[in-house]
């Protein structure tokens, strides 16, 4: 269980945070302060404390593999790289979550599907503080009657299994089980939140559709998964619903939708720099600080996503980063090969994906798989998809002055255990482009 000093604090924190910074100067002010609280905190001989007393642009940028590699260096509990991963695989084929590496210490296992597979570790009180950001981000006030929190995720952690209290009843649903028997015990657990990822969010709405069930969700929130513009659509269509998002990774609690369902990062507790990656079109890649990560510090670390900053002004009046979406990974953009061998060219996801959905209004299940700039796997749920989405695709690399690439149709099926759906994937060949 967290630390209830450590939950009110958080959600006090962040609730005071929401309703009076109300400007980005006083947010930039609040950020600075943070962070050197941070940086003077940092333990001696610790992998970031000699850059206590220096320029904040001389700490060195980092992404996952680097992170990932400087694990005993990085980690503030002396925890061993290939211990700790023993201990989260363990956990994961054993489903058995509630195990700490010590006491007070849990492990987590990333998806790898931006590489290689993360470790991630959080002391109680950090599950204390993460508990109390995410209900002062997600809830308004603290419920006066408990809300049930249907929960659907690869794999559970004591992270998530910390915000279990008076004030929320939580059920951990495994994607690794058969969806068919989630789903029939979804139901009498009669949820009033679920929380789960855009491609169980679908079945669960089919299922309902299906039996007539009583769609009584209070709020619904999509995890895990980039939450497709389709899908959002069909989503909220059928639910009546905005359907709000938490961007969370191993990396940490990254953001939250606001009332209107934008999605904000969550920039009272991380400092976050763009690295600019297409400036038109207002795509960037975060490099995050987090103020409050002290087991596993996170600092000036680059993260694998792209994301599309929003530029018209939420109506919530928020000063945090507002996105329009989250495109996918940076590794996730796919190179074709331009016309009469002058070189290769990247191409962004939602190209494809239009090439895709524009051919027949019915498509919403797909999925691109790009071997190398000359082979193309597109897989669709019905075959008579395939010719109006071949058009498309010549159409497009053809306008772009593009080869069009050797493309193989198969059958679409997704299975929940292969861990996180992406519809779009670029495999990595080692000694190509």
């Amino acid at each position: 269980m967290v630390l209830v000093f450590d939950f009110l604090g958080s959600y006090t924190k962040t609730r005071w945070d929401m309703k009076h910074l109300r400007s980005r100067a006083q947010l930039e002010k609040v950020q600075q302060r943070r962070l050197q609280r941070l940086l003077r905190w940092l333990p001696a001989g610790h992998y970031y404390s000699d850059y206590k007393n220096g320029s904040w642009s001389q700490i060195p940028i980092s992404d996952k593999a680097h992170w990932m590699g400087s694990f005993n260096q990085v980690n503030t509990l002396g925890l061993d790289f290939d211990q700790t991963r023993n201990f989260a695989r363990h956990q994961e084929e054993t489903r058995q979550f509630d195990a700490e590496i010590r006491p007070g210490i849990s492990v987590g296992l990333s998806t790898g599907t931006s590489g290689n597979q993360g470790v991630f570790i959080t002391s109680r009180r950090e599950r204390g503080l993460w508990a109390g950001a995410i209900i002062g981000k997600l809830l308004p006030k603290i419920p006066k009657h408990q809300e049930r929190v249907a929960f659907f995720m690869r794999a559970n952690n004591n992270l998530y299994e910390s915000t279990g209290s008076r004030f929320l009843k939580f059920k951990f649903f495994d994607l690794m089980r058969d969806p068919q028997k989630n789903l029939v015990d979804l139901v009498p657990f009669d949820a009033t939140i679920l929380i789960a990822p855009p491609t169980m969010l679908l079945e669960i709405v089919g299922y309902y559709q299906e039996h007539n069930l009583d769609f009584g969700f209070k709020k619904i929130i999509s995890i895990a998964e980039t939450l497709e513009p389709e899908d959002k659509s069909w989503l909220e269509r059928q639910t009546g619903q905005i359907i709000h998002q938490v961007y969370q990774a191993t990396e940490g609690f990254l953001g939250a939708t606001c009332p209107y369902g934008t999605l904000h990062l969550n920039e009272d507790n991380l400092l976050v720099e763009k690295d600019v990656i297409d400036e038109e079109q207002h795509l960037f890649v975060p490099i995050i600080t987090d103020f409050y990560r002290h087991s596993q510090p996170l600092i000036r670390y680059r993260l694998n996503d792209i994301l599309q900053e929003k530029v018209t002004p939420c109506p919530c009046g928020s000063p945090y980063l507002a996105l329009e979406r989250i495109i996918g990974r940076e590794d996730d953009l796919l190179i074709f090969a331009q016309e009469n061998k002058q070189g290769f060219q990247k191409v962004f996801p939602d190209f494809l994906r239009k090439v895709v959905l524009e051919a027949n209004a019915n498509i919403q299940n797909y999925q691109i798989i790009q071997q190398d700039p000359h082979h193309l796997t597109i897989a669709l749920e019905e075959e008579t998809y395939q010719q109006a989405v071949m058009d498309n695709l010549i159409k497009f690399l053809q306008t772009h002055h593009l080869e069009v690439p050797a493309v193989n149709f198969v059958a679409y099926h997704y299975d929940f255990k292969n861990g996180k759906r992406r519809k779009i994937i670029r495999e990595k060949q080692k000694g190509k482009v």
